[in-house]
Order: C-alpha cells, then structure tokens, then sequence
C-alpha cells in the first residue's frame, strides 16, 4: 500500500506546521499499517485543487490557531493502490 500526501506550498508554512497538517491527514484517513510508504509532495493551490477533484481521500482544515487562516485546506492525504 502507498499513501500519498499533498500540502499546498503557496501557503509558505513553517516545516513543523507542515509535518503536523501531513500527520494529521495521513492519521485521519484511518489506514496507517506499518509496511506503507508515505510519499510527501508540496504542489501549487492549482495541483492541490485538481489532487481534490480526482482522487477521494482527506482533506485535512487548519484550525487557524498558528500561521494560516481558520478552516484552511492545508493536506491532502489518499491511498494508491499499485
């Protein structure tokens, strides 16, 4: 199993803050087994719209706690069956 995770690099976050919205995504799809590779992309707004539009997964929303706004698409996180 192959796990991929986008996160939208226009929004220019720190690395903690993407390493936290990736883990909560990958976590939230509620499939992590040991043996899955994880592959981590930064894309544009545009790839990440068009990564929504074809594949179903998790949209992980910020809080707006820290660095973005309340409700902010951060990560993107699905599973590719090869």
């Amino acid at each position: 199993m192959k796990i991929k995770v986008i996160y939208r690099k226009n929004l220019k976050m720190s690395e903690g803050k993407v390493a936290a919205q990736v883990a909560h995504a990958v976590k939230n799809l509620g499939i992590t087994p040991t043996d899955c590779d994880i592959i981590v992309l930064k894309v544009s707004d545009k790839k990440f719209e068009e990564y929504l539009q074809k594949e179903s997964g998790y949209i992980q929303y910020d809080k707006g706690l820290t660095e973005v706004e309340p409700n902010t698409p951060t990560a993107f996180a699905w599973v590719e069956n090869y």
